[in-house]
């Protein structure tokens, strides 16, 4: 595999064949579950509804400072932007970025945007921020597309953790129960 799994030229099905060796020459425990491409959190989940765990909604976003973020919070978890962008201090507010920028920065195109996608943001300009809900809560398993929306990786807690420590990424939590 190569450190950055993206490439112009690459297919998704190449970009997904090289995260999951990623993932298995890091030791890091993961189950895989192929299906048809899905572009939405609510067709991912129809196709994995008997799975245990928490399915994750990904965004890429951006502020009016170039300050570029990957949201990953439960599936079913309301987003209210205009509070995201007062937690992070994003004066004149947050939105989504470009697809331009989502594939030149993490090497994905919207429908699989995904935190596995963070191997491929060597210059850690996209900062990560996480549910506090998925860490907290007891999930058998997180869900993520391995860069590819045509399959889903289900990893544990402490597989995801692992994963995020070997891309030098910390753990910035967003409790959406106390957003104000």
């Amino acid at each position: 595999y190569q450190r950055r799994v993206r490439a112009s030229f690459m297919t998704s099905v190449e970009a997904k064949q090289n995260c999951l060796a990623y993932l298995r020459d890091q030791g890091i425990v993961f189950e895989l579950h192929e299906h048809e491409p899905v572009f939405t959190v609510e067709a991912q989940a129809s196709v994995l509804k008997e799975l245990p765990g928490a399915l994750t909604k990904n965004l890429f976003l951006k502020d009016k400072k170039k300050r570029l973020f990957l949201l990953v919070a439960l599936s079913n978890r309301a987003i209210d932007m205009k509070k995201i962008a007062k937690s992070l201090n994003a004066t004149g507010g947050i939105r989504f970025g470009d697809e331009d920028l989502l594939f030149s920065l993490l090497g994905v195109k919207q429908g699989a945007v995904t935190p596995l996608a963070l191997i491929n943001d060597s210059e850690r300009q996209v900062e990560l921020l996480l549910d506090k809900s998925l860490v907290e809560e007891d999930h058998p398993a997180l869900y993520f597309h391995p860069l590819s929306n045509d399959a889903t990786v289900g990893l544990t807690i402490q597989e995801f953790k692992k994963f995020l420590e070997l891309q030098q990424r910390p753990l910035r939590l967003i409790d959406f129960t106390t957003l104000g």
